[in-house]
């Protein structure tokens, strides 16, 4: 049996830009004379609009020297610093902003998706609603909440968020492509596979929900739709090492051993570091009883990630085959003990 779980992808959009989208900072030049705060304020504007960022941060940092409870320059200085990619000082920029006006709907928003970048997806998800009840109802909002709720298992929450973003702009390709990853964990898969089509008519390039689609009709055990699916993915991206593994895993399916090995190793050359790829070359070489084969592969899985419990699982099948016993039990413990879910028959002869 072919036990790896494919990955699903969930495209994101760019933090970057849609953090500077969230506060119009070209509408806040403020004109006052002989007022320094305001003067040093305009040039980070200024400067935001641009993009030189750490200028920006500078002049707004200057005009907080001058004037500690300027609360739109704590914006901006935050604006300005998740644009550079530095999502920590943004945060607290932010926070010093909200700690003047709990109220700015904008500022929480920006903050949710400042600790989305730092993969803090529960703090993400009390920014993003913090945002909502002040009254701020985005795309971002609901689309980065989704994705947050998404990453933390709350499925049903996500596909939610993912709807109102929709509802805001029904041409967002990726919501409908993470919405149907939603469903699919749900257990959807009709519903995912509308979504799924939905982003890809839209985007026909859209090479990650080619793939989710081809993974999803693998679910489906439709495995011919998967391999066309995975074909349009990986024409769009020759060097879609995802791709690559996922169309292997279809041909293993319809037991086509030679065409998965050669998507598995392709994908291995692509990425060698790709740790599911190693992970079933060495089921596929297993199917086939050349054990020795498939434990060197585990044995990279594991290399690579010494926590990946279905690598351990599957290297303690291949060991007992070997008669290899005491490695096997060791394996299986090793398995469990990571979270990987070992059935107590399989460690029943093991001391």
């Amino acid at each position: 049996m072919y036990k790896k779980i494919i990955p699903i992808v969930v495209l994101f959009m760019s933090a970057a830009v849609h953090s500077q989208a969230q506060i119009d900072t070209t509408a806040t030049i403020v004109v006052e004379q002989n007022q320094e705060a305001e003067l040093e304020y305009n040039k980070g504007v200024t400067a935001l609009s641009q993009k030189k960022y750490a200028n920006a941060a500078q002049f707004f940092q200057n005009a907080l020297a001058f004037k500690p409870s300027f609360t739109q320059a704590y914006v901006n200085l935050g604006v300005a610093r998740s644009a550079a990619g530095s999502y920590a000082d943004a945060i607290r920029a932010f926070d010093s902003a909200l700690a003047l006006d709990s109220t700015l709907g904008q500022v929480w928003s920006a903050r949710g998706i400042a600790l989305f970048q730092l993969e803090n997806y529960g703090g993400a998800l009390q920014s993003f609603l913090a945002a909502i009840n002040a009254g701020y109802q985005s795309e971002d909002t609901f689309y980065y909440m989704g994705a947050s709720a998404f990453l933390v298992e709350e499925y049903e929450q996500a596909i939610d968020a993912y709807s109102k973003a929709l509802k805001i702009n029904a041409n967002n390709a990726n919501a409908y492509s993470d919405r149907a990853s939603s469903y699919k964990m749900t257990g959807k898969f009709d519903d995912a596979e509308s979504d799924y089509r939905r982003a890809i008519a839209l985007n026909p390039a859209f090479y990650v929900a080619w793939d989710n689609l081809g993974s999803l009709q693998v679910k489906k055990k439709n495995y011919d739709a998967a391999i066309g699916s995975f074909n349009r993915a990986i024409d769009i991206k020759p060097d879609y090492h995802i791709a690559l593994n996922n169309r292997g895993e279809a041909y293993f399916l319809q037991n086509d051993f030679k065409s998965a090995e050669r998507d598995l190793r392709k994908a291995l050359a692509i990425n060698p570091q790709y740790t599911f790829a190693y992970n079933n070359m060495g089921v596929m070489l297993a199917m086939q009883n050349k054990h020795t084969e498939a434990i060197s592969m585990y044995d990279q899985a594991i290399k690579l990630d010494p926590n990946y419990g279905a690598a351990y699982f599957h290297r303690a099948n291949s060991l007992e085959l070997l008669q290899e016993f005491d490695r096997s039990c060791d394996d299986l413990r090793k398995a469990r003990s990571v979270g990987f879910a070992v059935p107590d028959s399989f460690l029943s002869g093991c001391n």
